[in-house]
């Protein structure tokens, strides 16, 4: 019994100091964090200036193949980089303007990162003007550039 609860704590502790290792060798340098975060802060604002020139094809070139897409209304949930880009679109025809403010940009873990922001919308539904905000999560992936592979979003 002895003998089973030494091993049980070897095998823990190394687990834990293997982990350890793992997630310390993940993590980039401060210096490539910071080149990091201001080129996803850019590309925030590029996705927010596509959107307001309704520039679909630029904005559709940010995008991982593999994108997903959760938001506040029906569907909630949208998956792939077609289906985000018509949903997109969509907001495109209805968009006057729109703008972000960043004030997270989170953690950075090898090519990967997270990006925090709060944004403003203004547009026509209809002939009737509408505005919103409310705040956005986005997980960039480094993979022949930057490429948005998901984005929550939810209203105020």
């Amino acid at each position: 019994m002895l003998l089973q609860i030494l091993i049980f704590l070897i095998i823990l502790i190394g687990s834990a100091l293997l982990a350890k290792a793992y997630f310390q060798n993940a993590k980039v340098s401060k210096e490539d964090r910071e080149t990091w975060k201001k080129n996803a802060m850019s590309h925030n604002k590029k996705l927010d200036e596509f959107l307001s020139k309704k520039d679909d094809k630029s904005y559709g070139e940010f995008l991982h193949p593999k994108t997903s897409r959760f938001q506040p209304k029906l569907p909630f949930r949208i998956d792939g980089s077609g289906e985000v880009m018509k949903r997109v679109k969509s907001q495109m025809e209805q968009t006057i303007g729109a703008t972000s403010v960043i004030h997270s940009s989170g953690e950075v873990y090898k090519e990967v990162l997270l990006v925090t922001y709060n944004y403003m919308t203004e547009g026509k539904l209809g002939e009737k003007f509408v505005e919103g905000s409310g705040k956005v999560t986005r997980v960039w992936v480094y993979e022949n550039g930057w490429k948005l592979v998901h984005e929550h979003m939810s209203e105020n």
